[in-house]
């Protein structure tokens, strides 16, 4: 009797273990077509950084804005957003002002943020187009010129374009809050014909804690009726719960305008993108998202540089890398659409049976003009290594078959973004075998494609390299100069071209006050490069410095912004000179040699060049050396 009670014991004991983890191996779902929620807007990008793609050669160039904008073929992005120019550094690099005094007609097609809406609406009509400031220039000085600055951004588009902005932000980006520029932006805009144009504040930085907008809007009446949507920025941290509560009272709808991602080389960030979507879109109740940045188009040492959908900084060789974000914003974009309703689940994770543990989640939207629908399914590693059956009960939508596309970005490109199977629902049950680690976009919609691209090598930049200007156009950026505060740009001086420096004011900075990125700074070149001479001819119009550098901050980073490391001749209109160094941990610059040149004055042209070879460098003015250091 004993033994037997003894294997009575083992075989429930076995039992217990083994009867649940067979029945975990299957979820169902009832998807209701009339069970409707929120409106999805759209899932778009942030543009930064745009110069180097610019300066490609057209095929590339192409090929690049095409898996950016173009519908069912890569990213398909619904939203683009774009600084408005006004000559400062705007955390990388400069946008041209289109405006530069307060009495200027102004010019809409200086730069290239009017040629990015152009080439987006191109490809893709629907597109919705948004602009935000990061900064204003130097004339406008009270909040009427800044909202009026604003506006004509919006009117100056418009007249150049055709194009309009369907949403624009009523505050400088991340940065204290403005109530009256936002109700003095709304008036300007009514007054002048755009009612339709909604506002979006008040992109407040992405550590905050307590909204400054809301507590505003629930003070001022005036200022809540001027908004149209409010504006957060990374929102998908954890100790961000609750912070939101105070929004939703107001009826307003959220976006997040400026969301993460992580930098392009890493495929495994593609899962990222649609956590953020699963926990913006269902717990933070937003209805549009923006992903900062758009192209990794920027030398690699300038800040952030790897961060970006697609890489796209060697204009001189055409080359360019497609990354796997691209094929995780894919799975929204080419198969939600803005204007679709999201259906209602009554648990929209996936669990193993009695487990309130999550082993992904579920998305699922419906066309507003047809019983047609799509579903997103994001799986993790908790999901047992066979997999498990999802059943979903098909209501009021399509009962026609549905094809599944689905990426495991843990394995080779050819894993990812595959169209994978047909299935057919049998009295209106769908039955889909899901594995751990997966992406999965289901529909009854087609069209969607993986883009297919013949990408040219990699080149190393150009050497040796000169330019003197003369093929471009006045205002033109040469080709591989990148602004990093305050405006290059082609002129005229006489009979030749130069590139000249052309903002007399500087302009009110995003964060960075005093960095060296507040000063007027262009770069060219490669950061491979370590013996080599540079040389520029420089003329000083007006009482003041230049400066040319070389080995100029040779890191490769990922965050922040210039240290302005390197070796710099600086020289003065009166020929004081100095040769300089600034590395990283030093707050200031370090005097190698000093002097002073009777070969300098006000509007000649003199010649400034450095030479490195080794540890030795040498400084000359006018081809005479002044200086040699080691």
């Amino acid at each position: 009797m004993k033994r037997l009670k003894v294997l009575t014991l083992c075989i429930v004991l076995l039992g217990a273990v083994f009867v649940p983890n067979s029945f975990s191996q299957e979820q169902s779902f009832v998807l209701d077509g009339k069970r409707l929620g929120r409106t999805y807007e759209g899932w778009g990008t942030v543009f930064s950084y745009a110069k180097l793609l610019y300066d490609y050669p057209q095929k590339e160039r192409d090929e690049i804005l095409d898996l950016l904008f173009l519908p069912n073929y890569g990213a398909s992005l619904q939203i683009l957003k774009m600084p408005i120019g006004f000559d400062g550094n705007s955390d990388h690099s400069c946008w041209q002002a289109n405006k530069r005094s307060a009495d200027d007609p102004g010019n809409y097609r200086r730069g290239y943020s009017g040629w990015l809406f152009q080439e987006a609406v191109k490809r893709n009509p629907n597109i919705t187009l948004a602009a935000l400031h990061w900064g204003y220039p130097a004339w406008a000085k009270d909040d009427e010129l800044k909202a009026r600055f604003i506006y004509e951004y919006v009117k100056g588009i418009k007249d150049a374009y055709g194009y309009t902005i369907e949403y624009i932000g009523g505050n400088q980006n991340e940065s204290k809050i403005t109530p009256e520029v936002t109700k003095m932006l709304r008036k300007k805009l009514d007054a002048g014909g755009f009612r339709d144009v909604k506002i979006v504040a008040a992109d407040e930085g992405a550590r905050v804690k307590v909204y400054s907008v809301i507590e505003a809007m629930q003070k001022d009446k005036d200022y809540a009726d001027a908004i149209d949507i409010i504006g957060v920025h990374y929102k998908i941290r954890p100790a961000d719960s609750g912070i939101l509560d105070g929004a939703y009272p107001f009826g307003k709808r959220i976006w997040s305008t400026e969301e993460g991602g992580g930098n392009f080389t890493n495929p495994l960030y593609s899962y990222s993108t649609i956590d953020q979507f699963m926990k913006l879109f269902f717990d933070v109740k937003i209805t549009a998202a923006m992903r900062w940045l758009a192209t990794a188009s920027h030398y690699e040492n300038m800040a952030w540089a790897g961060n970006g959908i697609i890489k796209a900084n060697e204009p001189w060789s055409g080359h360019y890398k497609v990354g796997g974000i691209v094929w995780g914003i894919a799975h929204i974009t080419q198969f939600i659409h803005p204007g679709w309703q999201m259906i209602e689940l009554d648990d929209n994770h996936i669990r193993i049976h009695g487990d309130k543990a999550t082993m992904g989640r579920i998305a699922t939207y419906k066309d507003n003009k047809s019983d047609n629908y799509s579903m997103l399914i994001r799986t993790n590693d908790s999901l047992p290594d066979g997999g498990m059956t999802l059943k979903f009960n098909i209501k009021n939508l399509s009962q026609k078959q549905v094809y599944v596309w689905q990426s495991d970005f843990t394995e080779s490109e050819s894993q990812w973004f595959v169209d994978s199977e047909t299935i057919t629902p049998k009295n209106g049950i769908l039955e889909l075998r899901i594995k751990p680690n997966r992406i999965y976009s289901i529909t009854t919609t087609r069209g969607q494609r993986k883009a297919d691209t013949n990408i040219p090598s990699v080149k190393p930049f150009p050497f040796p390299y000169k330019d003197n200007f003369e093929k471009y156009e006045e205002e033109d950026l040469p080709t591989y100069f990148v602004n990093i505060s305050s405006s290059f740009e082609i002129a005229s001086d006489g009979n030749n071209k130069v590139l000249k420096q052309v903002v007399r004011d500087a302009p009110t900075q995003w964060h960075f006050g005093s960095k060296p990125t507040s000063q007027p700074m262009t770069i060219v070149g490669d950061l491979d490069w370590t013996d080599y001479t540079v040389s520029v001819r420089v003329k000083m119009e007006k009482e003041g410095k230049a400066l040319l550098c070389g080995r100029f901050d040779g890191r490769k980073i990922s965050s922040k912004h210039f240290d302005a490391e390197g070796y710099w001749l600086e020289t003065d209109d009166t020929g004081q000179w100095r040769l300089i160094r600034k590395d990283k941990k030093i707050e200031d610059f370090i005097v190698l040699d000093s002097g002073k040149t009777d070969n300098i004055a006000l509007n000649q042209w003199f010649t400034l060049s450095l030479s490195f070879k080794g540890a030795k460098i040498q400084a000359f003015i006018n081809n005479e050396k002044i200086s040699q250091v080691e």
